[in-house]
C-alpha cells in the first residue's frame, strides 16, 4: 500500500504494503497514523478495502472482481479544495491532480500498483481479457491514459510496479521537446546508469522503463541525494529487491532535494521512501514526498 501527505507548502507520499487496520484510531495503529500525519497528502497501495482517515479525504480505488490490489489517495480537508480526482477507467492506478486551475502550479499524482506477473489475478486477466482493460498490461493503461490526457501538467508517478530495472534510467536530457508528443507517444530505449542494491533485470523492468521513457520520467531511487546507492525497498523471504519508484517529469526532476528509502515498519516488507521537492521557484509552494 502506498501512502502520501503534504504540510504547509512540502507534500508527503509514504507507501506500506498491509493496512493495519481500516480505519487508523486503534492505539495499535500509532506509527501507521504518525507516517501519515508527516504531511497532509498521503498515496497507499494494495489496501485491499477502503480506508479512511480523520480530517482527511480519501480518495479509494478497489478492484470489483477481486480481493487483491486497490490504491487510495488521502488529502488533508485544508487542501482538498486543490484538488481534482480524474476517472481514469482502470482499477490498477488512480490520478489526482493538484490545483488544477493554477497552470503554473499544476501537477498530477498516479498513484500505482502493478501486482506480481504471478499472481492469480493477473493469470485471471489473462485469461479473461476483460472489457476494462482490453488485454492491456497496467503500463500500457498508463501509457494510454496519459496520451489522452494533455492537462496533468508535472507528473509524480509513485507505487509498486513489481519490475526490476538493474541500475538503468531515462536520459530525460536527450528527449527533446521535439520528439515528445503525449498524443503520440514514442519509445526511446536508451537510459543512463544510476546506482542500485538490485542488479537484476527482468522483463517487466525493461518494459517500466520504456514506458518511462516515452512520457519523460525520470527514476528517482539511486539518482538522488539521499539514496545515492539505490537501496532495496522490498525486503521478504524471497530476498530483497527494488521494485517500489518514485519518478518525475523534468521540471520537477530539477526541483528535487532529496530521495530517502527508510527503514522496514511493522505493516509491510516494503520499505517506505521519502522524496523532498523544492517547488518555491518559481511556483509559491514546495512539496515531500516519501513513499512507504
Amino acid at each position: 500500500m502506498g501512502l502520501s501527505t503534504v504540510a504547509p507548502r512540502r507534500i508527503h507520499l509514504p507507501r506500506f504494503n498491509k493496512l493495519p487496520n481500516q480505519s487508523c484510531d486503534s492505539k495499535n495503529s500509532k506509527n501507521f497514523v504518525d507516517i501519515l500525519h508527516l504531511a497532509k497528502i498521503f498515496c497507499l497501495q494494495e489496501t485491499k478495502q477502503e480506508f479512511f482517515l480523520p480530517n482527511y479525504e480519501c480518495f479509494n480505488s478497489n478492484r470489483s472482481d477481486s480481493r487483491s490490489g486497490g490504491t487510495c489517495v488521502g488529502i488533508h480537508r485544508s487542501m482538498s479544495k486543490h484538488a481534482k480526482p480524474i476517472n481514469t477507467g482502470y482499477s490498477d492506478f488512480q490520478a489526482i491532480t493538484m490545483f488544477p486551475d493554477k497552470p503554473e502550479k499544476t501537477f498530477t499524482i498516479l498513484n500505482v500498483y502493478d501486482s506480481p506477473e504471478q499472481s492469480s489475478y493477473k493469470a485471471k486477466r489473462r485469461a479473461r481479457q476483460s472489457e476494462e482493460d482490453d488485454g492491456m498490461s497496467t503500463l500500457e493503461q498508463l501509457l494510454a491514459f496519459r496520451a489522452s490526457h494533455s492537462d496533468l501538467g508535472e507528473i509524480i508517478l509513485l507505487g509498486d510496479l513489481n519490475a526490476r530495472t538493474g541500475n538503468r534510467n531515462t536520459n530525460i536530457d536527450e528527449i527533446s521537446e521535439e520528439l515528445y508528443d503525449v498524443d503520440k507517444p514514442q519509445s526511446f530505449p536508451d537510459n543512463v546508469n544510476r546506482n542500485s542494491s538490485d542488479s537484476t533485470v527482468n522483463a517487466r523492468g525493461l518494459k517500466l522503463l520504456d514506458f518511462l521513457s516515452c512520457c519523460k520520467l525520470h527514476i528517482l531511487n539511486g539518482s538522488t541525494l539521499g539514496d545515492i546507492f539505490g537501496e532495496f525497498t522490498s525486503i521478504n523471504y524471497n530476498g530483497a529487491s527494488v521494485v517500489d519508484y518514485a519518478a518525475v517529469t523534468p521540471n520537477l526532476n530539477n526541483k528535487v532535494l532529496s530521495f530517502e528509502v527508510l527503514d522496514l515498519t511493522l505493516y509491510s516488507d516494503h520499505r517506505p521512501t521519502l522524496c523532498k521537492l523544492n517547488l518555491e521557484n518559481p511556483s509559491p509552494y514546495s512539496a515531500l514526498i516519501p513513499l512507504l
